[in-house]
């Protein structure tokens, strides 16, 4: 129960045994079968209060559970994620359409209810009083013109700015440092203004619902490439513009008249604030979740000082400028969408999943690949099971920001972590903030969380994994990350290996990440960012040992 208790909503899922289970057989019966062969799934906007009233006095009438466990430690066979996606998918359709407008729904008070509820944006936002992660991976991974957009809009791009286009944005940010009668006056200046900068028609739309953002730019196809939400001034009205704008996104996309292009891609969106003298650029997307990343800061468009403003304004002036390519390139990216909607009204399983679909092998052979499934259900999930389209091969991508790239293959050379296929760049296009992609086979097996759900843990499993930290160790590396489910054995050789590599390195060298799990009894003296030694490692394997 205190695990539930801070598992948001979204992530929860509730089901009816059925026949009811006793409570003296409740775990050996969640282990002998997958859970969907011993109960049924009660959605949320059923009767639930009628549904979970105990019938039988010491039997189990609800189930539970959280659904961002690894699909393996439910049933081993694995389960459809991609129809776990859709669900997630339309359900986000339903409620999204259900809410009240953008404008009351970004308020404080309403937005932190449904920051807590079943679709929340995944913006780093949460209900206080449920501080789990609403944050989702790397938005450039679903739209590669994102990727292009943070590459141009950064102030060391080498974006060439023609003089005029400078001018014309210092004189809308001259406008903006206005203080307007009302919204409607500043509106009125702003709109015309962004239009010359963009090139583009910024127009105002009106939902089927009619809800109404404050503004669009509309493709040929006349689905938005852009939206913006204007304040008066920043804060004003009660809300955040980007806040109101992001979910002015998810009401847009979930409209009906919008399903057959919605079922076709993820949606990106370039998300616009203007909060009086204030500008923030966004991305969004919509894959089984709302997922807004935020490009920029709030940038002050007022004059810092009568001597110091030319960088000041070449900056602004800078992202607007990628701005108005990124659009170009959104236009392309629509083009390239099936006209015709698809045969069913159910959504392309590719739009869940990120647009790189292949790499450079060796002898720089591009190898193409397709996605199956998420291997973990967390939002921040970045690993997936995916299949070479050469020869039907189960392979696993990741992206990942560093990786212990030398110490996997020195496992992997022994036959102790998968084979590693690639670790290098997701794209030579553009530079993805540094993130990378690595590409290994898949490993057929059972990872050690599932083995101790079972009760299956094989004897030499505690000597295997001290075989294979010693020899990581005499050859200079620190491993870091000894958990349960980055220990796998295979279902072949009954072989033991390790799957995780991101905070692998060398000693001296290898880091903790900023922030560590709570929920994990780390070695002492380990803490954010501090050094990964090798006695970390054998505290872990130790404390291991001692529940094996």
């Amino acid at each position: 129960l205190r695990h539930i208790a801070n598992v948001p909503q979204s992530e929860i899922e509730l089901w009816k045994p059925n026949p009811p289970i006793s409570f003296r057989n409740v775990e050996t019966t969640l282990a002998s079968a997958p859970i969907a062969e011993l109960a049924t799934k009660i959605p949320f906007d059923a009767d639930i209060a009628s549904e979970i009233m105990p019938n039988n006095e010491g039997f189990v009438d609800i189930l539970v559970l959280d659904r961002r466990r690894r699909p393996s430690d439910f049933d081993p066979e694995g389960e459809d994620t991609v129809s776990d996606m859709i669900e997630r998918y339309n359900s986000l359709r339903r409620k999204a359409q259900a809410s009240k407008p953008p404008s009351t729904l970004a308020k404080s008070t309403e937005y932190r209810a449904w920051q807590r509820g079943e679709c929340p944006i995944y913006d780093g936002r949460y209900h206080s009083d449920t501080p789990t992660a609403t944050v989702g991976p790397p938005v450039e991974l679903y739209h590669a013109g994102f990727a292009k957009f943070i590459d141009e809009s950064s102030p060391s791009s080498s974006l060439n700015l023609p003089d005029t286009f400078v001018c014309e944005v210092s004189h809308f940010m001259h406008t903006v440092a206005g203080i307007y009668k009302d919204e409607s006056a500043f509106s009125a200046k702003v709109t015309p203004l962004l239009q010359g900068i963009l090139g583009r028609g910024i127009l105002r739309i009106v939902n089927s619902d009619l809800t109404s953002p404050d503004a669009a730019v509309l493709s040929d196809r006349l689905k938005i490439l852009a939206l913006a939400e204007y304040k008066r001034e920043l804060g004003e009205g009660g809300c955040d513009a980007s806040t109101q704008a992001s979910l002015s996104v998810v009401r847009y996309w979930t409209q009906p008249e919008n399903k057959g292009v919605a079922a076709l891609s993820c949606c990106p969106t370039y998300v616009v604030a203007v909060g009086g003298p204030w500008l923030a650029i966004l991305g969004a997307v919509i894959t089984s979740r709302c997922i807004v990343q935020r490009f920029t800061d709030f940038m002050w468009l007022g004059p810092r000082n009568a001597l110091a403003n030319n960088d000041h304004v070449r900056q602004v002036a800078r992202v607007l400028f990628a701005l108005k390519g990124a659009l170009a390139d959104s236009q392309l990216f629509q083009d390239s969408l099936p006209i015709s909607p698809p045969i069913s009204d159910e959504p392309l399983p590719s739009r869940f999943f990120p647009h790189v679909t292949s790499y450079v092998a060796e002898g720089s052979q591009e190898k193409y690949f397709k996605y199956v499934a998420p291997l973990e259900r967390d939002p921040t999930c970045v690993t997936f099971h995916c299949r070479a389209l050469e020869d039907d091969a189960d392979i696993v991508v990741k992206f990942v920001r560093s990786y212990g790239e030398a110490a996997h293959r020195l496992l992997a050379g022994r036959g102790l972590a998968p084979q590693l296929l690639y670790c290098g760049l997701v794209d030579a296009a553009a530079s993805y903030s540094g993130i990378k992609m690595v590409v290994m086979g898949f490993v057929a097996g059972k990872t050690l969380s599932w083995l101790k759900m079972k009760q299956v843990i094989p004897q030499h499993l505690g000597d295997e994994l001290a075989s294979i930290l010693d020899v990581l160790h005499r050859a200079g590396f620190v491993y870091g990350d000894l958990r349960e489910p980055n220990i796998m054995l295979t279902d072949d050789a009954k072989k033991v290996q390790l799957v995780d590599f991101d905070w692998a390195g060398k000693v001296g060298e290898a880091c903790y990440p900023i922030s560590l799990s709570k929920s994990v009894q780390w070695p002492p003296g380990c803490h954010g960012l501090g050094l990964i030694t090798q006695a970390h490692d054998m505290y872990m394997l130790a404390q291991m040992r001692g529940q094996l």
